[in-house]
Formats: structure tokens, sequence, C-alpha cells
């Protein structure tokens, strides 16, 4: 699992406005953005193919990485902490043909050319999965490595041109953030996205297609917390800006307690996990609605402390099951009795 996705846009996003800042032309931005990423994503490989390091824990270093490293970065060249100045970007390509069709010119008439470039990448991308050998050495790599080496596939090789594919991918998407959608890079632009990203492969089946179908999805729930801060609803803005992001915890949730078999780990995690955790998140909800500020801030002190907190311990929780914690113990307790 390529948790360093979210590393790998973030540096895509600083070096297209790296390159079009000293060049001038937002293609040759482009450009450095996708040599930022899949360097980004070498170095991820190496960690984790070479060395044999664990890929969640790299992919997170990745992650800090990358936003320390940009940070900095832009300090020392812009002496600036927050943004960078403004950059040539790409502007937009108007699709004449395309336009003028109701309903879906007002969708896909009007883009940056990195949205036109995206959708073309996606069809060349399903196209060399399931149409072409390559493709079919690389989900024999994914799925079965030991399998596909014993029919004289380069495993390495194979393993070593993906993940340095996808760094590139995600640092085209960060020169997306940073050349099209603005013109300047900010600290942490990228914002959660390259986990969304993640979690639109999982959601999608990994196919490319099928992410796709899945990004319309996240970007539906991007654009609903856009329109509700706007339209006034009486709810603090941080939950509304929070509904991506609960979708993108579920969805990885979900990837993982479909792993497990319930049927044997049910007693274990009830009495031993599940438990406390509902009654440390239901003595949050009870402590913030007496809260003798009053009811708003006790809703709010429960959905930033308590909420954050609960799926914190949900996120150890699924960490023990990924890694047989749960089933450890269940097993250890079966034979004492």
């Amino acid at each position: 699992v390529n948790i360093g996705l979210e590393g790998m846009m973030l540096a895509g996003a600083f070096c297209g406005v790296l390159g079009s800042h000293f060049t001038g032309s937002p293609w040759l931005g482009v450009a450095f953005a996708v040599a930022g990423g899949g360097l980004v994503g070498a170095i991820l490989a190496v960690f984790a193919i070479r060395l044999k390091a664990d890929h969640v824990v790299t992919g997170v270093g990745i992650n800090i990485l990358a936003s320390g490293a940009t940070t900095w970065l832009m300090q020392v060249i812009w002496k600036r902490k927050g943004a960078t100045d403004m950059v040539a970007g790409l502007g937009t390509w108007s699709v004449p043909g395309l336009r003028g069709i109701p309903v879906l010119g007002t969708i896909l008439g009007t883009h940056s050319p990195l949205v036109y470039i995206s959708l073309i990448l996606i069809v060349l991308g399903w196209v060399l999965m399931f149409r072409t050998p390559l493709g079919l050495r690389i989900r024999m790599t994914g799925e079965h490595p030991e399998a596909a080496d014993t029919v004289g596939i380069n495993v390495r090789a194979v393993q070593y041109f993906c993940v340095t594919l996808s760094g590139c991918l995600a640092g085209l998407g960060g020169a997306y953030l940073s050349l099209a959608q603005l013109n300047w890079f900010s600290k942490d632009m990228s914002a959660g996205r390259g986990y969304m990203a993640l979690a639109a492969c999982i959601f999608g089946g990994w196919n490319p297609l099928g992410g796709l179908g899945a990004s319309f999805l996240f970007s539906f729930t991007d654009a609903i917390q856009m329109r509700m801060q706007t339209a006034q609803i009486p709810l603090p803005v941080e939950i509304i800006q929070m509904i991506p992001y609960l979708l993108t915890i579920l969805i990885l949730a979900g990837a993982v307690m479909s792993e497990v078999d319930w049927s044997i780990h049910t007693a274990a995690v009830v009495s031993r996990y599940l438990a406390p955790h509902y009654v440390l998140a239901a003595s949050f909800v009870l402590v913030g609605l007496h809260d003798p500020g009053g009811w708003r801030p006790g809703i709010q002190w429960v959905l930033t402390v308590g909420l954050p907190a609960f799926l914190m311990l949900l996120g150890v929780f699924a960490l023990a099951l990924r890694n047989g914690t749960i089933s450890d113990w269940h097993v250890s307790e079966r034979k004492e009795r």
C-alpha cells in the first residue's frame, strides 16, 4: 500500500512551482513536478523494496519528509513561510465541440489541460493493465510475486517501475494543485488528497476506471462541504469540512475490516478493544454535553477532542487486526482454557 502518495503529491506541487519560477514556463514546471514526484517514488522504492523496510512506516516517513523539506525550501528560496510568490500558471482549455453540448459542455467544456491529460491517462492506464503483456506482469507481480519469479519475470524491476511511476503520476496531481488550481505553492497544500487517492484506489477495486468513479464520489463530497459552508447551515464549519475525510477513513477502515474473519475474532474484538473505546467515546460525549459553557461549546469540545481520540483508538484497533495482535491473543487465550 503506497501511503507515500501524499508526500509525492506535495513534492510534485512544490517542484512544479519551482520549475515555473525559474524557467517562466508552466509546462516545464509540470515536467519538474513529474520528475520530483518520481524521485520521491524512487526513494520510497529503495527503502521498501531493496532495504525491505515496512512500506507503511516508510510511506509515513516520506510524507513527513516532504512536508518539512518543502516548507524549508520555500523559506530558503522565497524567504516566506506560508506561501510562495505567484508563478506562471497553465490556464484553461476550452474544447469547442464539447463546450456546445448542453449539461455535458458545462461540466467538461472548459478546464485545465491537466484535467484532459488525466482522463486520457486513466484510459491508457486501463489498457496497460488489462490489455498488454506488461500489465499482466504487473498484476502477477502484485498478486503473486513468487509465482511471477518462477516464470522468469524480473519482480524487483517491475516493482521499481510501478512505485516510481506512481510517484510521477502523483507529482502530476500535485502540479494541478499548484499550477492549475492556484498559481503558487502553500504549506501542505495537498491537504490529505494523497490519502484520498489511496482510498479511491481501494474503493475502485485497484482498477483505473473504478478509481475514476471513486474519485467522482470524493469530489462530490468535497463539493458538498463547500456548498454547505455557504448555505449558512447551523453546524460548526469543522464538521462540514470533515465530510470528505470521514469518507476516506470509512473506506480505509472498511478495507482493513474486510480482511478479518469475524466468526473467529468477534469475542476478542468486543471484549478487549471495542467495548473500552465505546465507553471512552460515551464519556467524551457526556462530559461535552455537560460543559458549563453551554451546549455549543460542549459539542465543539466533543468534536475537537473526543472524536479525534476515538478515531485514533479505532486506528490502533485496525492496526492490531492487521498485524495479527488480536488473533495471537485470542489463540493464546483459547489454549489456556
